[in-house]
């Protein structure tokens, strides 16, 4: 029973782990005046590949942003670090409140935006903060996670032995 509980425990944590979604932030502003920012929810492909969820807190020109697309064939795939960009050719793609549809992609060493609507930029700059591996917890928490474990046990240790 106790190796019960102890598997148990070891898989919950191991779950809430790989179950942790990376956020980032992202800006656009191109050569003709477009601009794009907004938060990025993905989970972590490996290799440095993260498939964005969601898109939130995003403005284009001032215009909300409602959710994610596939306008143009967007994969919404990052990069980090970027090979060679934070984004591929497939790009990341948008809905915009006003109806627009829009497609950030990497094109041959810059980051160009279509919409549309017929907006079309070339040579833009793209930045990304944020992702990276989850915290850490700090080690009052594994202590008291682990003594809940230990008092666990001794309980069912008590019981099994009346």
């Amino acid at each position: 029973m106790i190796r019960r509980l102890l598997v148990l425990s070891v898989l919950l944590l191991l779950t809430a782990a790989f179950a942790a979604a990376d956020t980032f932030t992202f800006t656009y502003a191109g050569n003709t005046g477009d601009t794009a920012s907004g938060t990025l929810t993905a989970t972590n492909n490996g290799g440095g590949q993260f498939q964005v969820t969601s898109i939130s807190n995003g403005l284009y020109d001032g215009i909300a942003l409602t959710g994610l697309n596939n306008f143009l064939g967007a994969d919404n795939l990052l990069f980090v670090p970027p090979s060679p960009g934070y984004l591929d050719f497939n790009g990341l793609g948008f809905n915009v409140a006003n109806g627009d549809e829009i497609n950030i992609y990497y094109n041959a060493g810059a980051y160009e935006l279509i919409s549309l609507n017929g907006a079309f930029d070339t040579d833009g700059t793209f930045t990304l903060s944020g992702g990276g591996p989850p915290p850490i917890p700090e080690p009052s928490s594994i202590l008291l996670f682990g003594t809940g474990l230990l008092g666990a046990a001794g309980a069912l240790r008590r019981k099994i032995a009346s």
